[in-house]
């Protein structure tokens, strides 16, 4: 009898999500971006009853995410059938379906596969499932989705199809994704000025991104590992993410997505509710000594403005959109910084004393 007491106290404690937590028209979800989280304990054992810090965690960027009516978005013609859109900041766009058991991407208009420089229509076939309910202790959901994207050479820049040993009459992505999501345990969370009630699901996504050329008359070629040589097209070819999502049975954002290094060892991103004052992009800390960049966005160089701050180092830390650290230097004031060797993208700073104390963060892109 104790024994079942036990177990019924033990299951009595956990959550289930439901879909009353799909984002719907009108909401407003916001989120904080730590992009060098140190200090947290994301990655313990599989289990009930955990307790997760998080409270340590600083806010590099915040974000407003806007459900519309998908009537708004500039691609709805594509998708008469789709719920709700979304506008991101970096301009892209985002078309979702919701029924009773999923929140599901229909299709996303931004950046190419293979991170070339162009903007596409990239359209998941079947619907890639973001959010599942119910969702509880011990579930374990997969899904796969495909896209195919023909294109005319013209489309793509010149700089790039000259770098190619072929010329083509036709190219094409071939992308296929692979995720499961295992929901492995549950316990209270705690993050800057709030504390949850969570399960934690491990989400692995393994996605393929492969370039064809059709060459005649020997037709449909695999161009990926010449594509890649070229240093234009770094987001072909394979690429595994781990992360740990965070859910509560209440709020609309995730409570946390942290996610992993290849190794699976430590976190090099951490997104989480913003549901405080923030000392990130867009509300920033009076009280911290002003740093400026420009040109933005840049080519070659960005230069660091920081005249108004004491005398000393600081570290700088730029970060890829994948929360991977791609530059470190030491500032001393204004100085010049060559990031003529990054990749063209998105990227995001962060400016620390010696004490380890953020005392600048923010963003640019490179062209």
């Amino acid at each position: 009898m104790f024994i079942l007491l036990l177990c019924h106290a033990w299951l009595g404690a956990q959550i289930t999500v439901t879909n009353a937590t799909f984002p719907a028209l009108g909401d407003t979800l916001r989120l904080a971006t730590d992009h060098s989280p140190g200090g947290i304990n994301a990655l313990t054992p599989p289990g009930g009853n955990q307790a997760w810090d998080f409270s340590s965690l600083q806010a590099d960027l915040t974000q407003q995410i806007v459900y519309k009516a998908a009537t708004e978005g500039s691609a709805s013609s594509s998708f008469p059938a789709a719920d709700l859109f979304v506008a991101f900041d970096d301009g892209t766009e985002a078309y979702f379906n919701v029924t009773t058991t999923n929140f599901e991407r229909l299709a996303t208009l931004g950046p190419d596969p293979a991170g070339i420089g162009m903007t596409l229509l990239n359209v998941f076939t079947p619907p890639h499932i973001e959010r599942k309910a119910p969702l509880a202790f011990f579930d374990i959901n997969q899904q796969s989705q495909g896209m195919l994207l023909r294109l005319h050479p013209t489309e793509f820049p010149a700089a790039f199809l000259q770098s190619l040993p072929v010329t083509p009459d036709s190219l094409r992505f071939r992308v296929a994704w692979n995720t499961l999501e295992v929901v492995d345990a549950w316990g209270t969370l705690t993050i800057p000025n709030g504390n949850f009630d969570v399960l934690r699901a491990k989400r692995t996504e393994y996605r393929e991104s492969r370039l064809d050329a059709k060459v005649p008359p020997l037709g449909w070629l695999d161009i990926t590992d010449v594509a890649i040589q070229t240093g234009l097209a770094s987001g072909l070819g394979v690429d595994t993410t781990v992360a740990y999502h965070f859910y509560n049975n209440v709020a609309k954002e995730p409570i946390a997505v942290v996610t992993l290094d290849n190794a699976q060892s430590q976190a090099t991103q951490a997104v989480y509710k913003n549901i405080g004052p923030t000392t990130g992009v867009g509300s920033p800390n009076p009280s911290a000594p002003a740093w400026t960049l420009f040109p933005n966005p840049t080519t070659e160089a960005v230069y660091f403005d920081g005249k108004h701050i004491m005398p000393g180092d600081y570290a700088l830390q730029i970060i890829g959109t994948n929360g991977t650290v791609v530059l470190s230097k030491t500032l001393s004031g204004t100085e010049s910084v060559d990031v003529s060797k990054l990749a063209v993208g998105n990227y995001f700073y962060r400016i620390a004393d010696q004490g380890g104390k953020v005392l600048g963060t923010g963003s640019f892109q490179k062209q």
